[in-house]
């Protein structure tokens, strides 16, 4: 580790210590920010999702740093109203009617002295806060402008790759005010005049609109955290609202904040539900490779199919399924005999048809409303029984009225069905269009065997994977947090990049002693370990632990405890990445602990509390399984 790497280490320790007046905070501040960037900061943009404290901010900083001056929100885009020698803070307009807002942000970031600090609020509690226009009326009635702004955000900040952009939660800023200061403080180089906590009673409102915007002034309110949980109606209202735009969880787990609550409301508490009424999609969700050429020669037993109706299945003959026909009325096997591609068409009733016959997938659409309710469970657990990947079922959501049809008596609706019906029975559930309407629809999907608990994707690609199941992996918001990467090679060190960019302190533990020694030449590394992840002792604990192919290299026998160890060293989360199934390797480069010595599917990692995907097909090169379990707070 070099000399200047070493005293950012040394400095970023002593903005801890309890004794370190103001004066050296700022010193050391300062002497931090010019080891990282070239000029420094003199104005600064504050942009977010209005009400996420926008404003509260920008007086928190001009009060709370010095050499402080503050723009009003017209002036933002004119870049030349910046005082010389002050810091100019502003914030950007509201982003309707201002197509132009990425090209600001973009432009303004060109600029080597400017930065910006993106405000963001849990947006359940931003759909409930009133903005005065009018009583009781929501200030944002639609969760997709939450969703521009913070998309907003992360363009520039992942494509661009800037520095200079810090984003700040505004539950963080209420309920640590000078820890927030401290960190802004450390990111821009910037001095602090008065701890956060304090800057209140100095606030002289400069305008109108920012005395509304702040309401009243005076210490900070937690009580305005999780406000959309103190009303069941509140409550239900937001939670319809996101789940109208399914696209903002991932974006929620980005910024940290949890959406384990976001289950749909009474009998959907398992169940997402969508506005939409697209059922190919809603199936391509809850198992994506349905219609994938990779289905080729494998077998399906679809139950149900008339002769005007026969639902998905031009798709999965596309697809290269084997089809079998499980039909109860007989006029409908008589016609379905006559197509020639199909396997088999069997005239029986799912209910009571015995089969010693087993299929890789059974799918029942648009069924379960025939039969008796009571009679659900034991059905599907036969076709369970049948199945080897999965279960694929379809029916009404709700109430949805049908007597016989077509001389055929088997095609009254006799049962009616919530989500939970499906979900009390360990099906991943969604629920389409609205309860009791004609076209709405339950779609449930139960995975089996080796991948039961683990999606399913085409795409090789491991980065959107990783993203999907640790969407804030990458976020700035993970810097000085403490990463241990176990495994890299001097040709090979996947996410490096992404992971030092992201702000993380990594410490290396690699067993190749040859491999050490070129990695302890690279400075940005906190530490670089010779040792044996099965074997290694640590006293140290950190945020993340990353084994990104490494399960591979080890008897199969030794992952649940060297996992268990793993787990015991890390804070938030463990992430993992292995081949999925058998791809041979030996050794290479002279390293013996290249070779490959055991194959994985989906579930061993599931079995231990794993969220898994498996990616491309197992057994073929470039496939993929990326597994991840979170701990402690983020569990």
């Amino acid at each position: 580790m070099t000399n200047k790497s070493k005293s950012t280490v040394e400095l970023s320790e002593l903005l801890s210590l309890k004794y370190l007046t103001k004066q050296l905070a700022n010193e050391v501040n300062r002497l931090l920010y010019q080891q990282t960037h070239d000029a420094p900061i003199k104005r600064v943009y504050i942009r977010g999702c209005p009400r996420s404290g926008n404003t509260l901010m920008l007086y928190l900083c001009k009060y709370g740093f010095r050499n402080s001056h503050i723009l009003e929100p017209q002036e933002i885009p004119v870049l030349e109203k910046s005082v010389p020698g002050r810091i100019t803070f502003g914030t950007f307009p509201s982003p309707e009617g201002y197509p132009q807002k990425r090209i600001w942000a973009k432009n303004f970031l060109n600029q080597e002295d400017a930065a910006i600090i993106f405000m963001v609020r849990d947006p359940r509690d931003v759909l409930l806060s009133e903005h005065g226009l009018k009583p009781g009326q929501p200030w944002i009635e639609n969760p997709q402008r939450w969703i521009d702004n913070a998309l907003v955000f992360l363009e520039n900040k992942t494509l661009d790759n800037h520095p200079r952009i810090i984003a700040v939660r505004f539950e963080d800023l209420l309920s640590k005010p000078n820890q927030v200061q401290l960190q802004i403080s450390t990111y821009l180089g910037l001095e602090i005049e008065r701890p956060f906590s304090d800057c209140w009673q100095h606030f002289q409102i400069l305008s109108p609109n920012n005395m509304k915007s702040l309401k009243t002034v005076g210490p900070f309110d937690t009580s305005k955290i999780g406000i959309w949980k103190n009303d069941s109606d509140k409550k239900n209202y937001v939670i319809q609202k996101l789940n109208n735009k399914p696209e903002i969880y991932a974006l929620m787990k980005y910024f940290g904040y949890d959406t384990l609550e976001l289950g749909n409301t009474n009998q959907n508490a398992n169940c997402k539900v969508y506005e939409s009424p697209d059922r190919t999609a809603s199936l391509l969700r809850l198992y994506p490779q349905l219609f994938s050429p990779s289905n080729r020669g494998k077998t399906l037993l679809y139950v149900g199919a008339r002769t005007d109706r026969f639902d998905y299945g031009k798709e999965l003959r596309e697809a290269g399924y084997k089809i079998t026909i499980l039909e109860i009325f007989d006029k409908n096997v008589d016609f379905l005999r006559n197509i020639s591609w199909l396997e088999e068409v069997i005239l029986g009733d799912v209910r009571t048809w015995k089969s010693h016959q087993t299929y890789d997938v059974v799918f029942w659409w648009h069924g379960p409303e025939h039969i008796d309710k009571k009679e659900l469970k034991p059905t599907l657990s036969k076709l369970e029984d049948l199945a080897r990947e999965a279960v694929i079922l379809g029916c009404p959501w709700g109430d949805y009225p049908q007597g016989h049809s077509y001389g055929n008596e088997h095609e009254e609706h006799v049962s009616a069905y919530d989500g939970n019906d499906f979900a009390d029975l360990g099906y991943q559930v969604e629920c389409l269009l609205k309860k009791d309407v004609r076209g709405s629809n339950i779609t449930s999907v139960k995975c089996l065997n080796q991948n039961a608990n683990c999606k399913v994707y085409e795409s090789p690609d491991r980065t959107a994977s990783l993203l999907r199941l640790y969407p804030q992996l990458f976020s700035p918001s993970n810097r000085g947090k403490t990463l241990l990467y176990v495994g890299a090679r001097t040709d090979r060190f996947d996410y490096g990049k992404e992971l030092r960019e992201a702000g993380y302190k990594i410490t290396i533990l690699e067993i190749f002693d040859k491999n050490v020694d070129f990695l302890r030449n690279i400075s940005w590394l906190e530490e670089v370990i010779l040792g044996d992840v099965r074997t290694w002792k640590s006293h140290q604990t950190y945020d993340v632990v990353f084994w990104w192919h490494g399960p591979e290299h080890i008897d199969k026998k030794e992952l649940k405890p060297t996992l268990s160890k793993l787990e015991d060293l890390a804070r938030e989360a463990v992430i993992l990445g292995c081949p999925w199934g058998d791809y041979p390797q030996g050794h290479s480069y002279g390293n013996e602990h290249e070779e490959h010595v055991s194959a994985y599917d989906g579930n061993d990692f599931a079995d231990l509390g794993y969220q898994v995907e498996c990616l491309l097909k197992k057994d073929v090169r470039g496939s993929n399984i990326t597994s991840v379990k979170l701990l402690g707070l983020n569990k």
